[in-house]
């Protein structure tokens, strides 16, 4: 088994930072359905947390036909992609492993449940600190609160 250091496209605009990698045979272009396979429901939930996300409504066919194959990048790598707007640092371990420490958090803007912090730079974008991609740690109250900061922000970064 190879190593890799991301999976998606290269250049994305939103990347999602993780800890641990899935098994794969290969790098490179990776679809959804591969990953699901070859990783079981862990991967299928975090696939359809960073769907519901990127997408509008139509979150499933977005998952299985365009997640990683337009903007999104899935990062394992201790290197911020250059690329992206958007960076989601998901779970405590992956915060850390950033240099991102609780007093870093305190002096962040917050979702309304205080459980994603951001903040939002022209220079780097919008990075997001959220919960694990788990639906125990990230339930659909807390996708649609990321999603109204991801809009919020977009319509900031436009002015």
């Amino acid at each position: 088994m190879q190593t890799f250091h991301f999976i998606g496209v290269e250049t994305a605009k939103i990347v999602l930072y993780l800890d641990n990698r899935p098994h794969l045979e290969r790098a490179g272009d990776v679809q959804v359905s591969e990953l699901i396979a070859a990783n079981g429901n862990h991967w299928r939930k975090i696939l359809t947390i960073y769907a519901k996300l990127c997408s509008g409504d139509n979150w499933r066919e977005y998952r299985d036909c365009e997640l990683l194959n337009k903007d999104q990048q899935i990062c394992f790598s201790e290197q911020i992609v250059e690329s992206a707007r958007i960076h989601i640092f998901s779970g405590k371990s992956c915060w850390q492993r950033f240099g991102v420490t609780a007093d870093a958090l305190s002096k962040m803007q917050h979702s309304s449940c205080s459980r994603v912090y951001f903040q939002y730079s022209t220079q780097r974008g919008l990075c997001l600190y959220t919960p694990y991609f788990d639906y125990r740690q990230f339930p659909n109250v807390l996708i649609e609160q990321v999603k109204e900061i991801l809009n919020k922000t977009a319509k900031i970064s436009c002015e």
